[in-house]
């Protein structure tokens, strides 16, 4: 029997010996399905804009990151643009070869990509690739305590109160991550009960994790968000428009701002509209406050071609846009060079606007309508993890001794 081919290897960086003056790249291969032949790709975008090799091995960690867990759940670079899920959670480092289990053996891997082939039609890609890899994580932990056969209706209570010990204890995961892990798998669970595969959900009764620290970004005061705009400003304007725009129109950087394109910005009417396909909750309108229409019209943005992304890669509106993680790397390089903590992150221009907006005596249906929350509940809880619960009697009334 002749030797497996593997479907394909993962990232790895090429850093010319170290060599800054060379073209640093990111390298992975994957295996063309239509002619069998292992294509080679090549990622060099990105590495020359950085000057030290500290950033360049950043760069390429959140590349390498990005790219092998596209490749684990299922994602073909030879043809971008097809999503594949089928039997994702055999794309792993214990099996990257050709072959999967036959339909006829219908155990729990079997349910599990049955699942979410359901689900795909009906979620976002990132939402997606979190159900694939909280799934997926699961079903490693099986596999490697000698289960990888078990079927669903095998599968019980001290078993997955098993794994969440092992997050816990082995994974170092947070509270929060194993939350969303038994969430998720509650979820798959509930499925094979209403699709009678099962009888009972034995996801009941689970410990409950800790969260240690607080992983999220924080917000900024004012002051300090504004030495940082401006600083900005001055190394490098693209960058400046971007973080203004998060923080004047609580625009999602992932693919809300990252996509947004020239036709989706009314100076007229002052608006953005953030399109179905882009936006988390859908599409929606976002007012933009005076500041930002004046840099727009400074930048002359509505100058460029209707279709052009507002982010094109020559630093300028443009066909193509950055990957999704320039923006993080280039606001990383400038918080840095000012010394700011490290808790300030890309998405603190989001909150920074939300918080500042509240201090201002914004009411919270504004807030909620403004950030396109679901509920004015949801704000509240959003605004008091970011600065409690704010109590104006307390702070103008009460005694002094």
């Amino acid at each position: 029997m002749g030797r497996r081919k593997i479907k394909f290897s993962f990232p790895r960086l090429n850093d010319c010996k170290g060599d800054m003056s060379k073209d640093w790249y990111v390298e992975y291969s994957y295996r063309d399905e239509r002619t069998g032949i292992l294509e080679r790709f090549r990622k060099y975008d990105g590495f020359k804009a950085l000057s030290s090799e500290k950033e360049r091995r950043e760069y390429a960690r959140a590349i390498i990151d990005r790219i092998s867990e596209q490749l684990s759940s299922g994602w073909n670079p030879v043809e971008p643009d097809r999503p594949v899920y089928d039997d994702k959670l055999t794309y792993n480092i214990h099996a990257r070869v050709y072959g999967s289990r036959t339909e006829s053996d219908k155990n729990l891997l079997y349910y599990i990509n049955l699942y979410l082939s359901e689900k795909t039609p009906f979620l976002r890609y990132k939402t997606l690739q979190d159900y694939t890899s909280k799934l997926r994580l699961f079903y490693q932990w099986l596999y490697k305590n000698k289960m990888k056969d078990i079927h669903a209706f095998e599968v019980t209570n001290d078993m997955v109160a098993s794994y969440v010990i092992y997050m816990a204890t082995e994974l170092k995961r947070e509270g929060r991550t194993i939350k969303d892990s038994k969430q998720r798998i509650n979820g798959f669970f509930n499925w094979l009960v209403k699709k009678k595969i099962i009888l009972q959900n034995p996801i009941f009764d689970l410990p409950e994790a800790r969260q240690h620290k607080d992983h999220s970004a924080q917000p900024m005061t004012q002051k300090e968000a504004s030495f940082l705009l401006n600083y900005i400003k001055e190394q490098d304007p693209q960058t400046y428009l971007f973080c203004a725009m998060i923080f004047y129109c609580a625009i999602r950087p992932g693919t809300e701002l990252r996509l947004l394109k020239i036709k989706d910005i009314n100076l007229f009417s002052q608006t953005i509209r953030i399109r179905v396909e882009n936006g988390k909750t859908g599409e929606g309108i976002i007012n933009i406050p005076p500041a930002l229409v004046k840099i727009l019209e400074d930048m002359n943005i509505m100058a460029n071609d209707r279709e052009f992304y507002v982010f094109g890669k020559e630093g300028k509106p443009g066909t193509e846009c950055w990957g999704k993680n320039h923006f993080r790397c280039e606001f990383n390089k400038h918080r840095d060079a000012i010394g700011y903590p490290k808790e300030y992150k890309l998405y603190s221009w989001k909150c920074t606007g939300a918080v500042l907006f509240a201090m201002s005596g914004a009411p919270i249906p504004a807030i909620r309508d403004h950030c396109r929350h679901k509920s004015t509940a949801y704000t509240d809880i959003y605004l008091s993890k970011k600065i409690g619960k704010q109590n104006d009697y307390v702070k103008h009334n009460f005694p002094e001794l």
